[in-house]
């Protein structure tokens, strides 16, 4: 009711309203909406462009960090981890401070990013190698030679000591931070931020103890490096133009900065930390001081957070995150300080062009609203002119001014208008002249039957009527269509039912109707019309309007003409609504399709975007791995090759020395005295019959040599992008080969045993580089899981507890029976015709490789996982869930076979791998 009530009240309204504000007014105000609602939403989606970009380039950014500080700050804790297990093997004596300092000395050349390595003992002694600014080495020793004095000399080259530099007096190891803290922490951990005075520059130690088997403390580890290489790193980075990114500590003070800004000042000679909420850097002081305010306290802070805040009115986002998450399990070797890396950007940087693109919106769309205003106005001119004549010439007529005509100027309705309303007055004219004379040929035309049509609209209830059915109802015509209820109220109050009824049922099925009915004329009089209602329906069914003839019966013979050429009318118009409807209805149709294909082929390029990311991760590390592989063999079997072939040529001058050598003894069979004794001191005999055989003894170790440089080239294989045909096994074996430390190491004393039973394959057509890479994460996988186990078990079986005594014992036992062991079979498999994933691969010979293990194995909702992207059961730093994924799409997308997992959790897993033994074939019977 209130729609219908404020339809009515706008008709109203609307009536009143000149031609000339109902055709300009609602254009512009339409395009001023859209001009507006235009301009809107290019300004938020400009700031949600920064936004979602801004958020993106901080992840970036701070996965970038994350990855060069791990690689950066692992490095002394992995020195300190070696150094401790090789004292606690025997490997290193600590009292032997000489070979500690050439141990030292050989570490620093390895570790590159390593400033210094050291050893402070219980006893007082202290032993450190370092490496200055300039590349140069200097170790400072004291023990008991030195007395209470700590005393410095520079090293050469080949790390000998060369002159002596200063002497430090009263120095003592146990009084040193480094080495407190390391006894307080009693385990791996790091030292307080401090200043190298040597090199000017932050540092912080990556300290150890070290005990005997009794657990009495034998002295201190400690390695680290200068942090100004943050710095240099943090420089490099590109943050959008003038973005930032720092490193502080939970107190607040600064590490690192993006900035040239030193993280210490100098004042008065003396060095001190510099804050951060402190830096003469605008945005790095007010970043700082935005987060103490927001947090309260820096070491709430436990997770990584995405914040904003104003500088000079503008946006900055701002994202910190903890370099070591509270919820990470910590190792010896990925032990990590506990700071905060923060990256800014401000919102400058990217709304520049956003801001230009807005006002370019804007401009475009207010020329749009002028031009769409003089449209308005010009075609309002162009429609209103010929109608405003036919309004003067039409108020003439009603004057009785029959000499009127319209000029006809154009071939549009309106021309056609026109030339009917000038027919009319010359037929209205001829009429008036002959009417006293026609008064019975008067009575005998107004019996003649009239037709009129309409077209009812569902949503208003409003008919559109054409002047013939507004003279059969006895209405007057008006500018707005009139209400249904209008048209009701002229029926005779008996047909009403009848009436509603049939245009109810028209409106609920959907079908057409046709009714008589009577009409009560304002004069009293009766009339008989026929109306036939015809519904549009929309695409659901629905109707939403409906279009009726009304036809005057009361003289149906003498209006059977006028009926015919009304059904005439009526079938073209039906005929070209039908035709309007129809091609609309086939282009949404048409819409529609193209929607759904264009969503599918968005939802295809998504999934092949993110395989492709993840195999482009896996692929670069296994070329890198490949490269190294195959540089290494490429410089060893150079000097191993010398060494080889120079072995026979040795054998062959040993053979001409010691046959010359006879021939003196046989001639000279008393040598001098001093010969005789020179004899006896090298036992020349032993010596004639030992070296032949040291010669034999290296050759074989030079022929192995090259055996194992020829398994890593094999191995390597990053020159093969092409599709060859390889042997199976010597990809296997290479991988074992470079496997070879961690089969011996991994599972204690006695090494994982590798059982091969590997069947007669013939040559394979594949990637060699590709199947090498799925052979090593297999296999690796293999050794994780059974490394795994083992700790398990001696956990359970080393319990101490007296009720648990009797289930320790057989843990024990189970311990000592667990042999590991993975077991490698191949062979072929018999044809088959029935269809696999590859049909086209269905009918060729195929192989299988099965890797097994008695490691931990998996349970069932891991092992539907275990081929998704990114999914690991490692720690985190330990893998990155790419090696199975790659796998998976390197055997079943790149080689048509397939690659399935059989696991049982707690008794080991097994990876089947089927491969085609020709690929060429499959791709020759698809394309027939």
């Amino acid at each position: 009711m209130f729609i219908t009530s404020l339809a009515n009240r706008v008709f109203q309204v609307s009536e009143k309203v000149p031609l000339r504000i109902l055709l300009v007014v609602p254009f512009v105000l339409q395009i001023f909406a859209v001009v507006g609602v235009t301009g809107w939403i290019s300004l938020r989606n400009g700031q949600k462009a920064v936004e979602e970009v801004t958020t993106q380039l901080h992840k970036e950014i701070t996965q970038r960090l994350e990855q060069h500080l791990n690689s950066y700050l692992k490095v002394p804790q992995i020195a300190n981890h070696l150094n401790a297990d090789a004292i606690s093997l025997g490997l290193l004596n600590i009292n032997d401070l000489p070979t500690l300092e050439r141990y030292f000395w050989n570490q620093l050349q390895t570790f590159d990013s390593l400033g210094y390595l050291a050893l402070g003992k219980e006893n007082g002694d202290y032993i450190e190698v370092l490496r200055q600014n300039d590349g140069q080495f200097r170790v400072r020793v004291k023990d008991a030679t030195t007395g209470t004095s700590r005393q410095t000399y520079a090293l050469s080259p080949e790390g000998k000591r060369t002159k002596f530099l200063q002497s430090e007096p009263d120095y003592d190891p146990r009084l040193r931070a480094f080495y407190q803290t390391a006894v307080t922490a009693a385990g791996p951990t790091w030292t307080e931020v401090y200043l190298w005075l040597d090199n000017r520059a932050l540092s912080t130690d990556a300290v150890r103890p070290i005990s005997d088997r009794t657990g009495i403390l034998q002295g201190v580890l400690n390695a680290g490096s200068s942090l100004s290489q943050i710095s240099e790193f943090l420089q490099r980075l590109k943050i959008a133009q003038t973005g930032q990114t720092f490193i502080i500590e939970r107190s607040g003070l600064l590490i690192a900065t993006s900035t040239p800004e030193k993280p210490f000042l100098i004042k008065d000679g003396t060095t001190e930390r510099l804050k951060a909420s402190e830096s003469r850097n605008s945005l790095t002081r007010l970043t700082a001081r935005y987060l103490s305010q927001h947090f309260g306290n820096l070491s709430q802070i436990n997770s990584s957070q995405q914040l904003t805040f104003n500088m000079d009115h503008r946006r900055q986002f701002v994202r910190i995150t903890p370099l070591r998450e509270a919820k990470a399990e910590l190792t010896d070797a990925s032990l990590l300080p506990d700071w905060l890396m923060v990256v800014v950007v401000p919102e400058t940087d990217f709304q520049e062009r956003i801001d230009a693109n807005t006002r370019s919106t804007i401009v475009l769309c207010l020329a749009a609203l002028v031009f769409a205003t003089l449209s308005g106005c010009l075609t309002y001119h162009w429609i209103t002119q010929p109608i405003l004549r036919l309004r003067a010439a039409a108020i003439a007529l009603s004057r009785g001014e029959w000499n009127q005509t319209v000029p006809v100027e154009r071939s549009d309705e309106l021309g056609v208008l026109a030339k009917a309303f000038n027919q009319m007055a010359q037929q209205l004219q001829a009429s008036f002249v002959t009417l006293s004379v026609r008064q019975a040929t008067l009575a005998e035309a107004q019996r003649i039957a009239h037709v009129g049509s309409g077209e009812l609209d569902l949503t208003g209830n409003t008919i559109t009527a054409s002047e013939e059915l507004l003279r059969i109802f006895d209405l007057k015509p008006r500018e707005t269509p009139l209400h249904y209820s209008e048209y009701i109220k002229q029926i005779h109050p008996e047909d009403v039912e009848i009436a509603t009824q049939a245009i109810a049922q028209l409106i609920q099925d959907g079908q057409p109707c046709e009714f008589d009915c009577r009409l009560h004329r304002s004069d009293g009089s009766l009339r008989y019309i026929s109306i036939k209602g015809q519904p549009t329906l929309d695409r659901q069914g629905q109707v939403i309007r409906c279009f009726a003839t009304v036809m005057d019966i009361s003289d149906r013979k003498l209006a059977a003409q006028a009926l015919q050429q009304a059904k005439l009318d009526l079938e073209i118009r039906v005929q070209e609504r039908t035709a309007e409807l129809s091609q609309a209805l086939e282009q949404l149709q048409q819409s529609e399709m193209q929607l759904k294909e264009q969503a599918f082929q968005l939802q295809q390029a998504l999934s092949e975007l993110q395989q492709t990311q993840s195999q482009l991760i896996h692929t670069e590390k296994m070329s890198s791995l490949g490269q190294l592989v195959a540089g290494i063999a490429h410089e060893i079997n150079n000097p191993v090759s010398f060494i080889y072939g120079n072995l026979a040529h040795a054998k062959d001058y040993t053979s001409d020395l010691f046959r010359l050598l006879h021939l003196y003894q046989s001639h000279y069979p008393l040598p001098p005295l001093s010969i005789q004794q020179e004899i006896e001191v090298i036992e020349l005999d032993f010596l004639m019959d030992d070296f032949p055989q040291l010669l034999s003894s290296m050759q074989v170790g030079a022929e192995r040599i090259r055996e194992i440089v020829r398994l890593l080239r094999n191995f390597a294989r990053y020159d093969e992008a092409q599709m060859k045909e390889v042997n199976i096994h010597e990809g296997i074996d290479s991988t074992l080969m470079i496997l070879q430390s961690r089969l011996s190491g991994a599972a204690g004393q006695g090494g994982i045993q590798v059982i091969k039973e590997y069947g007669d394959l013939p040559l394979v057509e594949c990637y060699a580089g590709q199947m090498n890479q799925v052979f090593m994460n297999l296999l690796t996988n293999a050794i994780d899981a059974i490394a795994q186990k083992i700790p398990v078990a001696m956990m359970a079986s080393g319990s101490t507890n007296e009720v648990s005594r009797e289930k320790s014992l057989r843990s024990q036992r189970e311990v000592n029976e667990f042999v590991p062991c993975i077991t490698i079979r191949t062979g072929l498999l018999k044809m088959s015709s029935q269809p696999d994933r590859h049909q086209s691969s269905s009918l060729i010979p195929r192989l299988y490789i099965r890797i097994s293990d008695n490691g931990c194995g998996m349970s069932e909702s891991l092992r539907s996982r275990i081929f998704d992207p990114f999914f690991t059961t490692k720690p985190i730093g330990a893998g990155t869930g790419l090696g199975l994924t790659t796998s998976y799409q390197i055997v079943v997308d790149h080689h048509k076979g397939t690659l399935d997992v059989a696991s049982v959790e707690g008794q080991g897993s097994e990876f089947a791998i089927e491969l085609p033994l020709r690929q060429n074939q499959g791709k020759q019977r698809d394309k027939s």
